[in-house]
C-alpha cells in the first residue's frame, strides 16, 4: 500500500474567490502524484466555512477558507483531511461542524478533530488487499482543543495517545502518528521533539508523519520505523504585504509516500515549493531536486547527535525564546479581561513547543549563557532561505 502525506495546506489569505480553472491551474502539477498512490492525506490548516460566526480570541491569526476551495482537494483527490492543528478551531464549533460536513460531503474523510475529545482520536484505517493502516492525527494544547464535553481538536496527551497506538493496534497492521507540533521557522527540531517522536515508535507506531513549522525539517529512520520532522508548506499563499523573498523556506516543503507492506515501511520524498497567491504548486525539477536534497541531508545531519541537536536548539533560543519571554507578564486586567488579555501568555504555557522553548531560554538566561549562543545565530539563519 502506498500513502502520501502532504504538510499544511491554508487558502486563508486569498483576498478573492479563484475560478475553477484558476484553482486547476495551481494544482496541475502535483496532480498526478495523488493519483499515482493508493490513498492520500493532508494537513487542512483553516475551515472552510462561510458563515457568520466569531473568530475566538487567541494569540495569532484566525484563519479560514471560503467553501469553494474544497474543489482544490477534490481536484487533486485528497482521500483524508488531517484537522489537528492550531486553526481548526479558530471559528468555534459551527465552523468545524460544517467544515466536516463540506469534507464528508465532498467524498473526503477527516481526523484530528470532533465533537468531543474521544471522536477527535478516532483513527481512520486505509485497507489495501487486507493489509489495514490506521492514521492517529494529535496537535499540541493551544487553541481549539477538544474535552470531553467541548468540541474541537485532538490535543495532545502522552497517556491518550499510548491508548490510541495500542486500540489501532488491535484493528490494524500498521499505525501512523500524524502529528502538528514543533517550533515554527526553526530548520530544526527541537531536543523533546526528537526525543518524543522517538518514544511514540517506541510505544507501537510505525511511523511519525509531522509538519507545522512552515519550513521543512529533516527526517530519520529510528529503529527501522520513519520519522519526519516536519514537511514544510504544501500550499499556504502569504497574507498581503507579507514580502517574504522567495527563497523562504515558507515556499518550500516536501510531501512523504510511504511504502507500506506488512513487513516494512519504505520512505519516499517528493520535494516541491509554491509561490504567492497566484503562482502553482509545483514539483522541483531534476537540478533543483538535488539541491533541495542536499539541503534536507544537512539539516537531516544533526538530528543523529543529541548534543548538535542541543546545542541548535540553544542558539534557537536566542533568536525566537527572548521574544516569546517577553510577553511573560501579568497584569491585574486580566481578572476583568482575561481571556483577550491572557491568550498569548495561556499559550505559551499550553503549548508544547513554546513551553519547551520559553524553558529553555529562561535556563539559559539563569545560566548566563544567552551571549555564548547569541554568536552562533547564523547557523540557523543560513538555513532560512533555499537557493535552488
Amino acid at each position: 500500500m502506498e500513502i502520501l502525506f502532504a504538510g499544511d495546506f491554508s487558502v486563508s489569505y486569498f483576498d478573492r474567490i479563484l475560478s475553477t480553472e484558476e484553482m486547476y491551474k495551481c494544482f496541475k502539477d502535483v496532480k498526478p502524484m495523488f493519483e499515482n498512490t493508493d490513498y492520500s492525506m493532508i494537513n487542512l490548516e483553516c475551515v472552510l466555512y462561510d458563515g457568520d460566526s466569531e473568530p475566538i480570541k487567541k494569540s495569532g491569526p484566525n484563519l479560514r477558507g471560503h467553501t469553494s476551495f474544497i474543489n482544490c482537494l477534490k481536484y487533486l483527490g485528497v482521500n483524508v483531511a488531517g484537522l489537528a492543528n492550531n486553526h481548526t478551531g479558530d471559528y468555534g464549533d459551527d465552523a468545524i461542524f460544517k467544515t466536516i460536513d463540506l469534507l464528508e460531503e465532498n467524498g473526503i474523510a477527516s481526523i484530528g478533530a470532533g465533537k468531543n475529545i474521544d471522536e477527535a482520536y478516532e483513527p481512520y484505517i486505509f485497507e489495501k488487499d487486507g493489509l489495514k493502516v490506521a492514521v492517529i492525527a494529535s496537535c499540541e494544547n493551544e487553541f481549539g482543543v477538544a474535552d470531553k464535553l467541548n468540541a474541537g481538536t485532538a490535543g495532545f496527551d502522552l497517556f491518550r495517545v499510548s491508548q490510541a497506538i495500542k486500540s489501532a493496534k488491535q484493528k490494524s497492521d500498521k499505525v501512523i502518528f500524524y502529528f502538528h507540533g514543533g517550533n515554527e521557522f526553526n530548520p530544526f527540531p527541537s531536543p523533546e521533539k526528537t526525543k518524543l517522536y522517538r518514544y511514540i515508535t517506541e510505544i507501537g507506531a510505525d511511523a511519525v508523519i509531522a509538519m507545522h513549522t512552515h519550513c521543512p525539517q529533516g527526517y530519520e529512520i529510528y529503529n527501522g520505523k520513519p520519522i519526519v520532522y516536519s514537511m514544510g508548506n504544501f500550499f499556504f499563499p502569504n497574507k498581503p504585504g507579507d514580502n517574504k523573498p522567495k527563497t523562504s523556506t515558507w515556499f518550500f516543503g516536501y510531501m512523504t509516500k510511504l511504502n507500506i507492506t506488512y513487513d516494512n515501511i519504505l520512505l519516499e520524498i517528493i520535494p516541491c515549493r509554491f509561490g504567492g497567491e497566484d503562482d502553482p504548486v509545483v514539483l522541483l525539477n531534476y537540478d533543483e531536486k538535488i539541491k533541495f536534497l542536499d539541503y534536507l541531508k544537512e539539516i537531516t545531519e544533526p538530528i543523529s547527535d543529541n548534543e548538535k541537536t542541543e546545542r541548535l536548539f540553544n542558539i534557537w533560543c536566542t533568536i525566537a525564546g527572548l521574544q516569546y519571554a517577553k510577553s511573560l507578564k501579568y497584569s491585574e486586567d486580566m481578572e476583568s479581561n482575561g481571556t483577550k488579555l491572557c491568550a498569548c501568555l495561556k499559550n505559551d504555557f499550553s503549548c508544547e513547543a513554546h513551553n519547551e522553548l520559553l524553558t529553555n531560554t529562561l535556563n539559559l538566561c539563569y545560566r548566563n549563557e544567552i551571549s555564548k549562543y547569541k554568536l552562533f545565530q547564523d547557523e540557523i539563519f543560513k538555513y532560512q532561505n533555499i537557493l535552488l
